[in-house]
């Protein structure tokens, strides 16, 4: 038994030593893991490989897999949501992992956000994902909304709770940006958004709301 033990860690020494390990680790640890794709137990892994959006991604891999600004048909191609819908104009995907759900949303046939949510909404889970993400991306923006004699623990989850202050932490990147919003009593939600596409989808829904206008 402690030579299986002995053994184990041995193997995760070398794998995180190796170039290139290490941050992908990082990443699957730090941000949750889907591991589906990349599984060669998994049935889908022979049809991915050849197609893994690594190498085509122009902005960045949320979550180590999907890729922002990236085509929701190639991803779809890979793998085949739990459910989907549309809503204001997106349409809108939830992906299974091991723990939890994916959730992209499309706009004009391309990858406008990938979140997902943690658990359980209080302070210690949004310190935590935000020290997970600040060991990725470096130190983010606070926009969080607590009045300046709230500082405890519960009294910030109070805050929260009765919808008088939220917490939200955002990294901006150069086109895309992530944001770790704490605002309700269920979950902490953490989202990468493709901010350039964003943009068109706002501008187009403006458009909408115009000829809408028009019309009445």
């Amino acid at each position: 038994m402690y030579k299986n033990i002995i053994s184990s860690i041995l193997l995760m020494v070398v794998i995180i030593s190796a170039p290139g390990c290490k941050g992908s680790l990082e990443r699957v640890y730090s941000l949750g893991e889907n591991v589906d794709p990349d599984d060669p137990m998994s049935r889908r892994f022979a049809a991915s490989t050849a197609k893994k959006p690594e190498s085509r991604c122009k902005k960045e891999l949320a979550f180590g897999y999907y890729c922002l600004g990236g085509s929701i048909k190639e991803l779809l191609d890979q793998r085949s949501p739990l459910r989907q819908h549309t809503e204001d104009g997106l349409y809108v995907f939830d992906f299974r992992e091991r723990r939890g759900l994916t959730t992209i949303t499309a706009f004009q046939g391309k990858i406008l956000s990938v979140s997902r949510s943690d658990r359980p909404a209080n302070w210690q889970t949004a310190i935590t994902v935000r020290q997970r993400v600040e060991a990725l991306y470096g130190k983010p923006d606070d926009r969080s909304t607590f009045a300046a004699d709230i500082s405890t623990p519960r009294q910030l989850e109070f805050a929260v709770y009765k919808k008088r202050a939220k917490a939200h932490y955002v990294w901006p990147m150069s086109g895309w940006r992530i944001d770790v919003v704490w605002d309700n009593i269920r979950n902490i939600d953490i989202t990468f958004l493709d901010e350039e596409l964003n943009r068109s989808y706002l501008a187009s829904q403006k458009r909408l709301g115009q000829d809408m206008n028009r019309d009445h």
